[in-house]
C-alpha cells in the first residue's frame, strides 16, 4: 500500500525586490524552470499543473538553467554551489556537483555545446567561474569586475565563443573563449546593469539595469551598436530594468520593469511597440521575463511570485496569471468535497483561494493579514470564510468577490490555531499562549458580543484546538502535555475549562475529533501520536497509543467523512494514514513536503478519495491512495 503523487500545483518563483530573477525555458520552449526555497520547479508552459520539484539543494536555490541539448538542468544556490542533474526519467540523476563560489550564485550560462557552464554572482575575491559541466574543470577566468555580477550569458550559435556579464559595479565585461579570458568592459551604464542577454542567432546582445537603459552590442567583437531607451523611441522605461529576453526570431525584445510595465521592442526600428501595464501596487513590480516557446506569447515574473503570460497581440492585459506562495505554508482548509476547492495561508501574510481540480489559484484582495497567517478555516452553507494570524487579528473573507471583508477583529490572545464549527457558524474558536478564546459573529461577520478568554491551567499555552459539529465542545492541546476539555455555555455566552487529560508524555501539537464525535486524535512534539474513544459515560479513554512511527512534531490531522482514517502530517516531511478499525494497519507516505507536511485533507467523490497536503515547501499536492488500509 502506498501514495502515488497525482499533481503538484507548485510553489511561485521566489522574489526579493531590487534583485534580478532569471527564468528559463528548455530548448523547445515548452518548460519553464525556475528557483523557489530550497527547490527548483519545472514546470509545462501550457499545463502548470504539469511540474516537478527538484529537491538536492540543502540552501535555498537562486537560479536553473536548461543545457542546450536539454538533458540537463544546471542549478544554484546561495552557498555558490551548482549542481547538474538529469531532465531524462523521475530521479534525475545528479551528474556533478561543483562549489563555483564563496557565495551566492545569481546566474549561469550553458555554452552551446552543452559542455560548458559559467557561475557569476557573490563572493570574496571571486565573482564568476567558467568550468566544464562532468568533470568541474575550469574553462577560463571570468574577470575584470569590482562587485557582484547579476548576470552572464554565452553566445549561442557556436565559435568563436563569446560570452558577456553584467554586474553591480555598473560595467558590462566582454569575454572571449575558449578558455573564457577577459576581453574588455562596456560602460554605457549609470548604475547597476541587471542582465545581459545574446539573441538566439547570436548576432547581436543586450544590456539593461537600473538607469533604465537597453543597449545593443555586436555578439562577436562587443562593439556598441545602438540604445533603444531613447527619447522617441516611444514609452520608455520609467523605473529599473530588471530583466530582458529575445524573440526566436532575434527581432523583438521583451524588457521587465520595477515601474510595473513589460515591453516589447522592434529591434530594427528601436521603438517600443507594446506596452503592458501590470498595475500600480507594489506586488506589480516585474522582476523577471522570458519569451515562451508559442509564438507571440511571454511570461512575465511579479514580485508576488505571480506568471503572467503576455500576447503580444493584445497589450491590454494578460491572457492568463498563474499565482501560488513563495513561501511556506502554514494554514489551509482543506476538507472538502468534489469539487475540491480549498484555501490557504502562508508565512508572509498572504492567502490564496484555490480551484483543487485546474490547479489555479487566485489572491484573496483587499487588507489582510500583514504576519504568519495561523489559521484558515471556511464556514460551512456560508460564502465566509476566515483566517487568523500572529498579528492579532481574525479576518472575514467574502468568498463570492473573493476579497477580505471589513470586518478585521483584533484578538484578546495571539492565535496558534482556529476552528470554525461546521453546523453553528456564529462561533469561531482560537488558541494560543493566553489560552483559549471564543469570538461570536453576527451574519455579516461582524463581532456579536464581547469576546470570552479562558486561561489554561498553570498558565500553559494551547498549541491545538478542534471543535465538535455542534459548537459545544472545544478540545485544545497543551504545551503541558495535556488534553484541556471545554463546554460553550448557552449558545456562546460563555466558556467554561470542564477538566484536562493526561497521558501524553510531550506537548501536544495536533490535535482532531473525528466528524461524529465518538474518536479524539492527538499528536505530540516528538512524533507520537494517541487515539482516544469515548465510553458509554462520555469520558475519553485511549484506543491505541502505538501509532509512533513519525520521528519529529506532528503538525497535522485529518478525518474521511465516515470516520474509519485519520491521515497524519509532521514536521519530518512524511504523511500516513492510519486505521481507525485496524490499528495496526498504515499506509506510509514518505517525503511528502520538503521541510514538513503544514496540512492535510480529504477530497470525497462517490466513489474514491484524495488527499491534498500543504507544506512548508509552499507546494499543494494531490495524492491517491491505491489501497486504503
Amino acid at each position: 500500500m502506498s501514495g502515488q503523487l497525482k499533481r503538484i500545483f507548485a510553489a511561485a518563483p521566489f522574489t526579493e525586490r531590487g534583485r534580478p530573477i532569471h527564468l528559463s525555458l528548455d530548448p523547445k520552449g515548452e518548460k519553464l524552470v525556475y528557483a523557489s526555497g530550497r527547490g527548483i520547479y519545472v514546470r509545462s508552459v501550457s499545463d502548470p499543473t504539469d511540474a516537478y520539484q527538484y529537491l538536492g539543494h540543502l540552501v535555498p536555490t537562486t537560479v536553473a538553467r536548461f543545457s542546450p541539448s536539454g538533458y540537463y538542468v544546471a542549478s544554484a544556490d546561495t552557498s555558490g554551489t551548482v549542481r547538474v542533474w538529469d531532465t531524462v526519467g523521475e530521479e534525475h540523476i545528479l551528474k556533478n556537483e561543483i562549489k563555483a563560489l564563496s557565495g551566492r550564485v545569481n546566474d549561469l550560462a550553458w555554452d552551446s555545446e552543452s559542455q560548458r557552464i559559467i557561475a557569476v554572482g557573490e563572493g570574496k575575491t571571486q565573482f564568476g567561474a567558467a568550468f566544464t559541466y562532468d568533470t568541474g574543470n575550469s574553462s577560463g577566468e571570468i574577470s575584470g569586475h569590482s562587485k557582484a555580477i547579476n548576470a552572464v550569458d554565452i553566445r549561442p550559435s557556436g565559435r568563436p565563443f563569446r560570452a558577456v556579464t553584467a554586474s553591480e559595479d555598473g560595467t558590462a565585461n566582454f569575454f572571449h573563449g575558449v578558455p573564457f579570458k577577459f576581453s574588455h568592459s562596456l560602460r554605457d551604464h549609470t548604475r547597476f546593469v541587471h542582465t545581459a542577454r545574446y539573441s538566439p542567432n547570436g548576432e547581436t546582445f543586450l544590456t539593461a539595469g537600473a538607469d533604465a537603459k537597453l543597449f545593443l552590442y555586436e555578439g562577436k567583437t562587443g562593439e556598441k551598436i545602438k540604445e533603444l531607451s531613447v527619447s522617441g523611441a516611444g514609452e520608455i522605461h520609467q523605473g529599473s530594468i530588471m530583466g530582458a529576453s529575445w524573440s526566436s526570431d532575434s527581432k523583438r525584445i521583451l524588457t521587465a520593469s520595477a515601474d510595473r510595465t513589460v515591453k516589447i521592442w522592434d529591434v530594427e526600428t528601436a521603438k517600443v511597440s507594446s506596452t503592458f501595464s501590470m498595475g500600480t501596487t507594489t506586488d506589480a513590480q516585474q522582476m523577471g521575463c522570458v519569451w515562451s516557446g508559442v509564438q507571440d506569447q511571454a511570461i512575465s515574473l511579479g514580485l508576488d511570485g505571480s506568471l503572467s503570460y503576455l500576447d503580444s497581440r493584445d497589450p491590454t492585459k494578460p491572457s492568463r496569471v498563474v499565482h501560488g506562495h513563495q513561501v511556506a505554508i502554514t494554514a489551509a482548509s482543506l476538507n472538502t468535497k468534489e469539487p475540491a476547492t480549498f484555501f490557504t495561508g502562508s508565512y508572509d501574510g498572504r492567502v490564496l483561494s484555490w480551484d483543487g481540480e485546474a490547479g489555479q489559484a487566485q489572491p484573496i484582495q483587499g487588507k489582510g493579514h500583514i504576519t504568519q497567517v495561523t489559521g484558515v478555516q471556511s464556514a460551512q452553507g456560508s460564502d465566509r470564510m476566515y483566517s487568523v494570524g500572529l498579528d492579532n487579528h481574525l479576518c472575514e473573507v467574502d468568498v463570492s468577490k473573493g476579497s477580505f471583508g471589513e470586518n478585521h477583529l483584533n484578538l484578546e490572545a495571539t492565535p496558534l490555531g482556529m476552528v470554525v464549527p461546521r453546523k453553528e457558524k456564529s462561533l469561531i474558536f482560537t488558541t494560543g499562549p493566553q489560552g483559549v478564546e471564543m469570538i461570536k459573529v453576527d451574519e455579516k461577520g461582524a463581532r456579536a458580543g464581547e469576546g470570552k478568554l479562558v486561561a489554561l491551567p498553570n498558565g500553559a499555552s494551547g498549541l491545538s484546538i478542534d471543535v465538535d459539529g455542534e459548537g459545544k465542545e472545544v478540545v485544545v492541546g497543551g504545551e503541558d502535555s495535556k488534553i484541556h476539555l471545554l463546554r460553550v455555555i448557552e449558545d456562546g455566552k460563555g466558556l467554561e475549562l470542564i477538566k484536562s487529560l493526561e497521558g501524553p508524555t510531550s506537548a501536544i501539537t495536533a490535535i482532531s475529533l473525528s466528524p461524529e464525535g465518538e474518536f479524539l486524535v492527538v499528536g505530540t512534539s516528538t512524533g507520537k501520536i494517541y487515539l482516544y474513544t469515548r465510553d458509554p459515560q462520555g469520558s475519553w479513554t485511549i484506543k491505541t497509543s502505538r501509532w509512533a512511527f513519525h520521528t519529529a512534531k506532528i503538525l497535522c490531522f485529518s478525518w474521511t467523512r465516515d470516520g474509519k482514517y485519520v491521515i497524519s502530517g509532521s514536521l519530518d516531511t512524511q504523511m500516513y494514514v492510519w486505521s481507525v478499525d485496524r490499528p495496526a494497519k498504515k499506509v506510509k507516505i514518505p517525503a511528502a513536503h520538503q521541510d514538513g507536511v503544514t496540512a492535510v485533507g480529504v477530497v470525497e467523490g462517490s466513489d474514491s478519495k484524495e488527499i491534498f497536503s500543504t507544506g512548508r515547501d509552499a507546494c499543494v499536492k494531490r495524492w491517491a491512495i491505491d489501497a486504503w488500509p
